[in-house]
């Protein structure tokens, strides 16, 4: 239960960076300002009663991620050194790809968020990088810690990664990724994830996977940038 109140809280911050206005400030704020946004979103009276996120309020979702999210910045860390081997279409079509992936698996958990508070409490910031740490209070009153990563790119503050109880998105993808280039090539990597999007896609997946969670889980991510 926790893991799964914990899955739709970091889906949540995840892209709710991607609805905050692309302006370049204290990167807490820019934080703050896209999550109170994306819950403004989720809980729009208009679709009050809806069992799943679809239609219009998906739409919405998406626009704003795709408007303000830099998922090039998050392919390319968590593929790591390799990426520079990548052509650039190999990096674009990667990018792609992967931007799919990561909507169609955390935009469905946004229906989880039931209310919960976050606490912004410290910030470290050097260069064009900085880390936001926040706690988030559950219904149930526990707190967890959910962490974000920021780049600052032409003056606008952007996500690359969100730490959900040491849980790192970009880490948890890295190992997948590495595993897949250590025996195959960039074209065999996309090729893996486009089939992952379109088994979710057709249902012959979910659109989480928890083995994968859980051995992520054994390796805590830090607060390096």
């Amino acid at each position: 239960m926790k893991r799964t109140i914990l899955f739709s809280i970091v889906s949540v911050a995840l892209f709710g960076l991607l609805t905050a206005s692309a302006w370049a400030g204290v990167p807490t704020d820019t934080v703050k300002e896209g999550v109170d946004k994306v819950i403004t979103i989720l809980q729009d009276p208009k679709y009050k009663g809806a069992k799943v996120i679809s239609g219009e309020q998906l739409d919405r979702l998406r626009a704003a991620v795709r408007q303000f999210f830099d998922f090039e910045e998050l392919t390319a860390r968590a593929v790591g050194r390799p990426w520079l081997k990548f052509t650039p279409q190999q990096q674009k079509d990667l990018s792609s790809s992967f931007q799919e992936l990561l909507e169609k698996t955390y935009i469905s958990k946004f229906e989880g968020y039931n209310g919960e508070k976050f606490d912004y409490q410290k910030e470290m910031a050097q260069g064009n990088l900085a880390f936001v740490q926040s706690q988030v209070q559950a219904n149930d009153g526990k707190l967890l810690s959910v962490n974000f990563r920021l780049i600052q790119k032409d003056g606008h503050w952007l996500i690359y990664d969100v730490i959900g109880e040491g849980i790192s998105i970009m880490e948890i993808y890295r190992s997948q990724f590495a595993q897949e280039l250590q025996n195959g090539t960039p074209d065999s990597l996309i090729g893996k994830v486009r089939d992952r999007v379109a088994d979710i896609a057709a249902g012959k997946a979910p659109a989480d996977d928890k083995a994968v969670l859980n051995d992520a889980a054994k390796q805590p991510a830090t607060a390096k940038q």
